[in-house]
């Protein structure tokens, strides 16, 4: 995946009940910031452990949480899964070099949800939430 782009529609669906008609999201989205890691599962093991970069010390990643990071010159997403710990098998980890933030975005440690993870706009059929 490249050139994620809010702004021209893209977005990330996520399907924890095998229903694409309900919307679910992560209960948090968070940037850990850039890490110095050895490879990629390191580093996501890494943003896992301390997901917010404005308050740094063990703000570990719950369950059904979200967490963006850096590694070198990559920008990646992961979503957890149900669990806390970081599974390689079971958690989304999506490369979104490219992805262009909302101004002022890429500094912060938590994210509006919607903004970055979601199906659509409110379109008014009480599905979509407004954006904030």
């Amino acid at each position: 995946m490249t050139d994620f782009n809010y702004g021209e529609g893209d977005r990330f669906q996520l399907d924890f009940d095998n229903n694409l008609s309900t919307i679910q999201l992560p209960k948090g989205v968070f940037n850990a910031g850039k890490l110095k890691a050895r490879n990629l599962t390191e580093a996501t093991k890494l943003a896992y452990a301390d997901k917010d970069q404005k308050k740094r010390n063990a703000q570990a990643l719950k369950a059904n949480e979200a967490v963006f990071f850096r590694l070198g010159s990559r920008t990646y997403v992961s979503v957890n899964d149900n669990k806390s710990a970081f599974s390689p098998k079971l958690d989304l980890v999506a490369d979104v070099t490219g992805m262009q933030y909302k101004s002022g975005d890429p500094k912060k440690g938590a994210f509006v949800i919607w903004r970055l993870l979601c199906l659509s706009e409110d379109k008014g059929d009480g599905l979509s939430p407004s954006l904030a």
